[in-house]
């Protein structure tokens, strides 16, 4: 079951993991979209990879699998 409370929880989690154990990205922004109708979150974040200029997005689903 898809709630805001749990998107919440899976932006604060990959905040947490980024920040603490990959030093060579600073984060811009992560972004979590419930899905319910598909059972999934659309997860979107955002960052520099060290010394680059250009910024890093990437989009993944994730989705319960059975």
């Amino acid at each position: 079951n898809s709630s805001s409370l749990t998107a919440a929880n899976i932006e604060t989690e990959i905040r947490n993991v980024i920040e603490n154990f990959e030093k060579r990205a600073n984060l811009l922004s992560v972004g979590v979209k419930a899905m319910p109708d598909a059972h999934a979150y659309e997860v979107t974040i955002a960052f520099y990879i060290q010394n680059a200029t250009v910024p890093t997005t990437v989009t993944l689903l994730l989705e319960r699998n059975r």
